[in-house]
């Protein structure tokens, strides 16, 4: 082989090589993500006392027995993605977390409050959504029970 056609050949070899390398790092993580929400799904729908979020158990949610409730109800969310918005939540209903049709967490204190009549809007991410707590325990639902005005909660997880 000429000196010419094996620095080609190697080239050629390693380019491919490369290629292939980055495929599969575009390929695999996201197959892997995949795969494990099947796999999480499939074992939820199969044994409902299976429990995969350790996070209630942590020091925090001890003497509280929602919690367990609630992380499997957090597991069970869908979300939807839509231009200007980003992700939405799919309507949901559960014990401790409920989602209107519109994708917005609900809190049952006495008037429903709608976006047109509520006095205070509310928006963030996860902690405005009321990420691991109950419905009645998210920020909007706590300042609707101290002031007693009506508000609603465009709080979004993993918004920012």
């Amino acid at each position: 082989m000429k000196p010419t056609r094996r620095l080609l050949f190697i080239v050629t070899a390693n380019f491919i090589v490369f290629m292939m390398l980055l495929a599969g790092l575009a390929i695999v993580p996201p197959a892997a993500i995949d795969l494990y929400r099947w796999v999480k799904k499939a074992a939820l729908k199969n044994n409902a006392t299976l429990h995969l979020d350790p996070r209630s158990e942590l020091p925090n949610y001890r003497n509280h027995v929602w919690t367990r409730k609630h992380f499997d109800e957090f597991s069970k969310l869908q979300t939807n993605y839509y231009d200007f918005i980003i992700w939405r939540r799919e309507e949901f209903r559960g014990e401790t977390i409920n989602i209107d049709k519109d994708g917005y967490r609900r809190h049952q204190l006495g008037e429903q409050s709608t976006p047109s009549n509520a006095a205070v809007w509310l928006f963030g991410g996860s902690s405005m959504f009321g990420t691991g707590v109950a419905d009645s325990d998210t920020i909007p639902a706590y300042l609707q029970r101290k002031t007693g005005l009506l508000t609603f909660n465009f709080g979004e997880f993993a918004y920012t």
